[in-house]
């Protein structure tokens, strides 16, 4: 059953639906609004091409995050094969 969760990134409000359940979206929102932070710095209030230009960094930062993690599980994965292959 779909959840209806508001959300704000970059101060602007969004209203999603979701089956993961509110809290789970609520955890994507802060993680997104960190990422944003940290890329807009000192910086309090954005022009339009600014923001984009940070939640476009923001995005990066986030893919980089993934790719990161999914190459370290990667890793883990073919190193228990090859400890498999050693006990088997």
């Amino acid at each position: 059953m779909n959840e209806t969760v508001d959300i704000k990134i970059l101060n602007t409000p969004f209203t999603l639906k979701t089956r993961k359940g509110a809290h789970y979206i609520k955890t994507l929102e802060s993680y997104v609004n960190n990422k944003i932070d940290l890329v807009r710095g000192n910086r309090v209030s954005l022009n339009s091409t600014e923001n984009m230009e940070t939640v476009l960094k923001a995005c990066l930062a986030i893919a980089d995050d993934y790719i990161s993690l999914k190459e370290e599980v990667d890793n883990y994965e073919k190193d228990l094969g090859g400890i498999a292959k050693l006990i088997g």
